[in-house]
């Protein structure tokens, strides 16, 4: 989508191109904040419903923890291609084919498929639905300023958390209430409400062959090679505890309902917590605020090895949404600036795939260490990997490694 941008004040004011007629920001962001909430719920939930479905038809921990390693597998390599695609052809199409396909892969599993059946529409969902986030925060970013891209980009992220947070409630209440088969099929209903607000998306213009050639020299440049290798550690110790968290919480006797509302916790503090970070990164600047989120990250798996009862699953989750709201608007905020504005789909979609890098490899690694060490020894490994992610952001010349 293009845009001339203009800072108003209280907030950016944007010409489209296309129509020639001046509108707010305002008018653009709502729908994509409207659609985020819906179509991120199915990833809130179907992490519980996939460990939880696998283990009722007594799959391993690896095969278990594989689901997760799929998803992101998804993440990994969904993120770079239609970030990158967005650059060059029209997103609102591009949006209602994705979320349209997600809904599609989900309504499948309410099959009640074999184990490896459901492990390829993991795959399949979220391929499709890491799209969403890629393009919706380069249409976002690159409307922004240095000055307000931190609060804008945080009102879209803060839907995502709304949304990852009731389909982790909805998750624990449609499995006790209606079982595998019905939960899946109300999660496919979701993605296509997201379609209704993308409907209201303007019309867009295409990028010139000028502006293609122009974009692809932000590649190279940047010096973000260590801020992405920083995120896949943190990203491989926090998903390899969390791939087996929900069964972990099941050999301890922890209710259905339960486990949902403590994963719900951890995205219910990102809603506020990413609208004040991302006040804070447009006054205090980028790095400090991804740092911190780096440092929380951490501790999140030590919270799970110490636990005994839901209470410090609960505070493992928090520290997690603290720490995420942190990282993730810091990260998204510092490459905005650092990259030119018909780039931004490519390098946030690259962003993302690091994440994806992540978590491909912890779940994988975790799965591996459980019939050696046991579940509690695995989280604290997963707590080490993730602090080597927040020592590599420490180093004072991290920026070296470009990309």
């Amino acid at each position: 989508m293009c845009f001339v941008v203009k800072d108003s004040g209280d907030g950016i004011e944007q010409s489209n191109l296309t129509s020639g007629s001046q509108r707010t920001g305002r008018k653009w962001v709502l729908p994509l904040i409207a659609a985020s909430s819906f179509t991120f719920m199915p990833q809130g939930g179907l992490g519980q419903l996939i460990q939880l479905y696998l283990g009722d038809l007594h799959s391993s921990p690896l095969l278990i923890s594989l689901a997760t390693s799929l998803s992101y597998a998804g993440i990994l390599l969904g993120s770079f291609c239609w970030g990158a695609l967005s650059d060059s052809c029209r997103k609102k199409p591009l949006l209602v084919v994705l979320l349209s396909a997600c809904a599609g892969s989900v309504a499948v599993l309410s099959l009640r498929l074999p184990a490896y059946g459901a492990l390829a529409c993991v795959f399949v969902t979220f391929f499709m639905l890491t799209g969403f986030g890629p393009i919706a925060m380069a249409i976002i970013s690159g409307a922004s300023t240095p000055v307000n891209r931190g609060r804008n980009l945080s009102a879209l992220l803060s839907s995502r958390s709304l949304g990852l947070m009731l389909g982790s409630m909805v998750a624990g209440f449609a499995l006790a209430t209606l079982g595998f088969r019905w939960g899946f099929a109300v999660f496919a209903i979701f993605p296509l409400v997201g379609v209704f607000f993308v409907s209201f998306l303007g019309k867009e213009s295409r990028h010139s062959p000028l502006k293609r050639r122009n974009r692809l020299k932000g590649l190279t440049g940047g010096g973000l090679g260590g801020l992405y290798l920083a995120t896949v550690l943190r990203q491989a110790g926090i998903t390899g505890a969390i791939s087996l968290i929900f069964f972990y919480m099941a050999s301890l006797g922890i209710p259905e309902g339960t486990m949902g509302m403590a994963r719900a916790a951890n995205h219910a503090l990102q809603v506020p917590a990413l609208l004040l970070f991302g006040h804070m990164a447009d006054r205090l600047g980028r790095k400090g605020i991804f740092i911190l989120g780096f440092g929380l990250s951490a501790l999140v798996p030590v919270c799970f090895g110490l636990a005994n009862s839901a209470w410090l699953v609960t505070v493992g989750f928090l520290s997690n949404g603290i720490g995420f709201s942190a990282l993730y608007i810091g990260s998204t905020a510092h490459i905005g600036d650092r990259v030119a504005s018909d780039s931004q789909g490519t390098m946030l979609g690259l962003y993302e795939s690091s994440r994806g890098l992540g978590g491909v490899l912890g779940p994988l690694v975790a799965g591996a260490i459980v019939p050696v060490l046991g579940f509690q020894r695995m989280f604290f490994v997963m707590a080490g990997i993730a602090a080597l992610g927040f020592l590599l952001v420490l180093l004072p010349r991290h920026e070296k490694y470009a990309l």
